[in-house]
């Protein structure tokens, strides 16, 4: 029996949404079957277009890219953490994760489900969404994850240039998976989670085809 997998990424299209200021992808055709024959499509992205990862060396001097970066960096066990009772225009304190420690210490993958990537693709996605404090951030990179994922389009928020909590993620090797999508189907349930990126050159980020895998796991 082939296991459950579930898709946890958006369709990548040149109408995505997009960090502001960041220009949306082109992907247009430059074959089509007619008369050509066969079909074949140009694609012109930023790394941190739609699902994607930050790697360490988005926003440090040294670290690792998606080059370089074993590929183990980028599957394992994943756990969603719930933060859609929470109040998006207060950040998210330390004790409501220091309640989930027993979860957080179970994952290499902690993915936090806020409900925004039912707004993806309109103006209120680019809105007030839930970001961590950065107590919490903090407390987290204490733990031996292997990234932080979010259904948003930072665990920032939106023009904060400071970008604290990516910063404390990254310096502590903790990958970033934003732009999730569909982690409501995961809450409560074991999964492997899976987000490799294409193996690019100096990669400080790449789109990713996320996803996650039941089999194995009882809910």
């Amino acid at each position: 029996m082939s296991p459950e997998i579930i898709d946890l990424s958006h369709t990548l299209s040149s109408s995505i949404s997009v960090y502001p200021g960041t220009d949306k992808p082109v992907i247009k055709s430059i074959a089509t079957f007619e008369p050509d024959g066969y079909r074949e499509k140009k694609l012109v992205l930023s790394t941190h277009h739609g699902t994607h990862i930050d790697c360490p060396i988005h926003l440090l001097t040294k670290g690792f890219n998606t080059a370089t970066a074993s590929l183990s960096q980028f599957y394992g066990t994943g756990q969603v953490i719930d933060l859609r009772p929470y109040n998006p225009s207060e950040r998210i304190a330390l004790e409501v994760l220091s309640r989930r420690e027993k979860e957080i210490n179970d994952a290499d993958f902690l993915l936090f489900c806020t409900g925004m990537d039912k707004y993806w693709n309109t103006p209120l996605y680019e809105g007030l969404f839930h970001v961590l404090s950065s107590a919490a951030a903090e407390y987290l990179a204490r733990f031996p994850l292997k990234g932080i994922g979010i259904d948003t389009l930072s665990v920032d928020p939106v023009n904060d240039n400071a970008l604290i909590n990516h910063k404390i993620f990254l310096s502590h090797n903790i990958i970033i998976i934003e732009n999730l999508n569909g982690l409501d189907q995961l809450i409560g349930k074991k999964f492997r989670f899976n987000c490799f990126p294409l193996k690019i050159e100096e990669g400080d980020g790449s789109p990713v085809r996320a996803c996650a895998i039941l089999e194995g796991f009882e809910s």
